[in-house]
This record gives structure tokens, C-alpha cells and sequence, in this order.
């Protein structure tokens, strides 16, 4: 996830560097964090990274406002999430009036901070992709695994199982402990016993087997076979509807 950060203050600069980093890092959220001293910049290279979030001074350097900065931001892609940063709450109304998303007071603290992102990140997740992994214990090594590079998951001898398209990970976990860290993203879905498949990689059904885009066919669990259809076919149409969205700039 690319994130904008414009602050003034070298010091309100690096805490809130600090923070975004903490909660990225507890959340399994990779995040890329680019910074501006100049709005102008910034705005030159919006059209480039369409950052999905803006930590933004409220009075950054130069004749700015954050306020107006907000609005040119939200003109270029509306489902920009801003988050205003400000010493006092004396313009709190025209942050709202902007449509902002959040408006902190300065100095941050991480609750604060990580209180807005914990807001903000699951309704971007609806607009676009969020870089969030888990990690899992291979041998006596800790591995990161990106959730987009996760075809499906199953249980064998005691030891979960993530098939990726390049290799499969063998971690040591009962099922109960490992499909938290999947089944809350709504691109995963468990279709039988001890399986969890990645949406995102399924071609279409064929013969009560989902088709995955590996060749690799998972079947579906004969007891709630419709329910997993219907999962699967209003997946994929919110992923249309939210293609469509963004093709027409809303």
C-alpha cells in the first residue's frame, strides 16, 4: 500500500513515520511510504502512484492549505482517504466539508493514528489492493507470504499446507489457529474440511470443482455446495462492480 505523507515538521515528520510503520508492521500490512516537503510534487505524482492514503499538514510549507490540497487530491480520485493533521480543531467543519477522512491533533499519537488507519484500511480494501501477508513457521524459519500469492490452503498430517504457484509451505499448525489469519479477508473461503481457497485465483466451477488458474481443480463440499456458489458468484460480482467503478473513476 502506497502512502503520502506531507508533514512540515522533521520531528511530526519521523513519529508519524514511525507509527504508520508500527501498525503496518502488526497488521502484516506491507506498506511504501513516499514523502513530500513540496505539495507541488506530490500532486505531480498522484497521477502516477494514486496513493490511496494521504497523511497531510494542515498548513504544510509554502502558501498550501491542506483544506484545498484535500480537494484537488479528492477531484483526481475521490476514493482518496486524507488525514489531516492539525494543531488546533479550529477547521475541523472545512475538513469535513472536503470530505477528509480523518482530522488529527497534533502532537499524534500512535492510538490516534492507529485508530484512523484501523477505520480507513478495511474500506480501502473495497477499493483497492491492500499488500497484507501472514506469516507461518516453515522448519525453524519464519516466513512471509504475501495472501495474493495464495491459491488455496489445505490440512495434511498435523501441518497446514499454502500452495502458492511457485512452491508449497508446510507449517505446523492445527486449522483452528491458521484460518483466522485468512477467512476475515473476504477473498478467502473455506469449501471443505480444512480448506480455505483464494477467490482470487479461481477460473470458474466445472463439474462441482472450482477450476483454479494454476489448472489445480478443488472440490466443493457436497453439504453446502449451493452456499459456496453463491459465495463465489457474489465475489466476483462485487469484484466487477468494483472494476467497473474504478475504469469510470468514481
Amino acid at each position: 500500500m502506497k502512502v503520502a505523507i506531507v508533514v512540515k515538521l522533521s520531528e511530526d515528520r519521523l513519529n508519524l513515520q514511525n507509527f504508520i510503520e508500527k501498525y503496518c508492521n502488526e497488521h502484516h500490512i506491507l506498506a511504501e511510504l513516499h514523502f513530500y516537503d513540496d505539495i507541488r510534487l506530490l500532486l505531480k505524482d498522484y497521477a502516477r502512484f494514486m496513493f490511496p492514503l494521504v497523511f497531510l499538514d494542515l498548513y504544510p510549507e509554502g502558501d498550501a492549505d491542506g483544506i484545498e490540497l484535500t480537494r484537488k487530491l479528492r477531484k483526481l480520485n475521490a476514493r482518496c482517504f486524507c488525514i489531516l493533521l492539525a494543531d488546533t480543531e479550529g477547521r475541523a467543519v472545512d475538513a469535513y466539508r472536503v470530505r477528509a477522512f480523518d482530522y488529527i491533533l497534533k502532537p499524534c499519537s500512535y492510538e490516534r493514528v492507529s485508530q484512523s488507519m484501523r477505520s480507513g484500511i478495511p474500506l480501502l480494501e473495497n477499493f483497492t489492493d491492500i499488500s497484507s501477508y501472514i506469516i507461518v513457521k516453515e522448519s525453524r524459519h519464519q516466513v512471509k507470504i504475501l495472501l495474493s500469492d495464495i491459491i488455496y490452503t489445505d490440512y495434511y498430517n498435523h501441518y497446514i499446507q499454502i500452495h502458492t504457484a511457485d512452491r508449497m509451505i508446510r507449517s505446523y499448525l492445527s486449522f483452528s489457529e491458521f484460518s483466522p489469519m485468512l477467512l476475515p479477508h473476504p477473498c478467502f473461503l473455506c469449501c471443505y474440511r480444512n480448506c480455505i481457497v483464494n477467490m482470487d485465483h479461481i477460473l470458474r466451477i466445472e463439474n462441482q470443482d472450482f477450476l483454479m488458474d494454476t489448472g489445480e481443480r478443488i472440490p466443493l463440499a457436497r453439504r453446502n455446495r449451493y452456499e459456496l456458489k453463491q459465495s463465489f458468484d457474489d465475489y466476483t460480482f462485487r469484484q466487477h462492480n468494483r472494476a467497473r467503478l474504478s475504469t469510470a473513476g468514481f
